[in-house]
């Protein structure tokens, strides 16, 4: 009879790389977010597809250089997922948080009361957590 074991680590990222996957995380966010933006305004504009790439933009948003470059490739090949639209605790998705200057919310279906930005890490974490069990 064979037997698997499963082992489950926790790993406590230290303050440098809290910051490193923060800047990660808000890169692979506006990467995401400027492209799609760009392709909606150029087939609007001339009803063609743009193919856009993360690296056209990294001369005119050099931050971007700062993190790993798959993570924001990635956001072009993967990703439309509605972390900061969704509640992280009921799962209720609101629509009216589309509009990026919104940056904080309150569920209508059980109060929660959400920052954008943190309320995006808690659901993406969970997303991944979901994907990888």
């Amino acid at each position: 009879m064979i037997v698997n074991k499963a082992y489950r680590y926790r790993l406590y990222p230290t303050r440098e790389q809290k910051m490193m996957f923060a800047k990660t995380f808000g890169c692979v966010r506006f990467i995401y977010n400027k492209m799609l933006s760009d392709r909606l305004d150029y087939y609007q504009e001339t009803g063609k597809k743009l193919n856009n790439t993360p690296a056209q933009y990294k001369e005119d948003f050099p931050w971007l250089k700062e993190v790993d470059s798959l993570a924001l490739a990635n956001a072009q090949m993967n990703k439309w997922y509605p972390s900061s639209q969704l509640c992280h605790v009921c799962g209720y998705q609101n629509h009216e948080t589309k509009e990026l200057s919104v940056r904080e919310w309150d569920c209508p279906k059980c109060g929660s009361h959400h920052n954008r930005d943190k309320n995006a890490a808690i659901n993406i974490r969970e997303e991944a957590r979901r994907i990888s069990a």
